[in-house]
């Protein structure tokens, strides 16, 4: 086997140098025993070897030291952004998340008003209309309404301290074994009063008429006296039967305008 190639040795800078190194291998080579060569020539390998796996070596330290620094600015940049996470907000984005929470609210609560009145108005109407079903039956029983002095509210108001309203429970309950009252009572007077909410009951000597009202919340229900020009059917004092409640109508007796009546 011909030793003396180059290929496995180092890479010269230029062409003549490498035969040169091969012309200087041959002759140490030649004067050496057979054995001598093959062990030179393994030591050759050897030197090669160490200095490749030195610099495979090398590269692995640097890659590792790069990866672990990378690693530690990672962590540092992770730490960095956790603790601005965790500041806290200035005094004026404090002001200005509180005005809007407040301007929100304000609405928020506004809208919820309006939306219970209409609630408790709606309930006020079906009430009476419980009521008057009540009342019809007892007609068809009696031919007459029932009879109370003066008026009858479902809470005690200047006309009526509660007696009138038992009076009126005590006829109908065999119609009705609970006569229901205004879901938000407020006011001493009759609901023919603004912001005065109580159920009134009143009928005629005879028993032949009745009225049965009510006042609403919401002002611009279009079941409010200023838009069905609800009747007054028994009359009173200088008020005929069947004059009409509110002012705005012919004839008015100038009552609340947002009276309801059952009919």
């Amino acid at each position: 086997m011909n030793i003396a190639r180059t290929n496995f040795l180092p890479r010269p800078a230029r062409r003549g140098e490498a035969d040169r190194q091969s012309r200087r291998l041959r002759r140490i080579l030649s004067k050496l025993p057979k054995n001598r060569k093959i062990s030179a020539r393994q030591s050759y390998f050897k030197r090669k070897f160490f200095i490749n796996m030195s610099s495979i070596k090398n590269v692995f330290k640097k890659s590792n030291l790069n990866f672990q620094r990378e690693r530690e600015l990672n962590s540092s940049c992770k730490k960095e952004l956790a603790l601005s996470s965790l500041k806290g907000f200035t005094l004026i984005e404090l002001l200005v998340v509180i005005a809007i929470i407040g301007l929100i609210s304000s609405v928020v609560l506004v809208s919820m008003q309006g939306t219970r009145a209409k609630a408790r108005d709606a309930r006020r109407m079906h009430d009476l209309g419980q009521i008057r079903t009540a009342l019809e039956l007892y007609y068809n029983k009696n031919e007459y309404y029932p009879k109370i002095s003066r008026w009858a509210t479902s809470e005690p108001t200047s006309y009526d301290s509660g007696t009138g309203w038992a009076q009126l429970q005590s006829a109908l309950s065999e119609f009705m074994p609970k006569l229901p009252g205004d879901p938000n009572p407020a006011g001493s007077s009759g609901p023919w009063t603004d912001n005065n909410f109580h159920y009134a009951y009143g009928a005629s000597s005879n028993g032949q008429t009745y009225d049965l009202v009510a006042q609403l919340e919401n002002k611009s229900d279009k079941n409010t006296c200023q838009y069905k020009c609800w009747r007054y059917h028994q009359g009173e004092g200088s008020y005929p039967p069947e004059t009409p409640w509110c002012n705005v109508c012919l004839g008015g007796a100038g009552w609340s305008l947002y009276m309801y009546a059952d009919h």
